[in-house]
């Protein structure tokens, strides 16, 4: 069975849902088009509690469920391709939260060498995820 990929997309600062949906839409799609992503279903979520320390009236918070048959490696990858090609639309650029068997890390455009490094480690614990060797 694939393993079960949740993103979160967190907007901070935006209070404008039509703008977190056009962001969940873009990366759907690119999960979705993109062959080396393995992806076999994709369910949107709504995540209704804002993350600690965020008003509710400033964030728009949603996520997706994957399921996939690609590395965590190659969706990783898929992922910061996504963030680098995005539009900015506030100051405080998205970030996407990939959580695998309760552990998660944030991927953010462009990574800092200490996320870099995290997201190293995140891939290394979970290997390939997926089922096959994904490069």
């Amino acid at each position: 069975m694939s393993p079960h990929l949740e993103f979160e997309l967190r907007l901070d600062g935006v209070d404008d849902h039509h703008d977190a949906e056009r962001l969940r839409r873009g990366l759907r799609d690119a999960l979705q088009d993109t062959p080396d992503a393995g992806v076999v279903k994709i369910h949107e979520v709504n995540v209704a509690t804002p993350p600690p320390g965020r008003r509710a009236s400033t964030t728009e918070i949603f996520g997706l469920v994957v399921e996939s048959v690609a590395t965590i490696a190659t969706v990783v990858q898929i992922v910061q391709i996504w963030l680098q090609r995005t539009p900015r639309q506030t100051e405080t650029p998205p970030s996407i939260t990939l959580t695998i068997d309760g552990n998660s890390v944030t991927v953010t455009s462009p990574p800092t060498p200490a996320e870099t490094q995290i997201i190293e480690r995140f891939i290394d614990r979970h290997g390939n995820a997926g089922g096959h060797d994904g490069g």
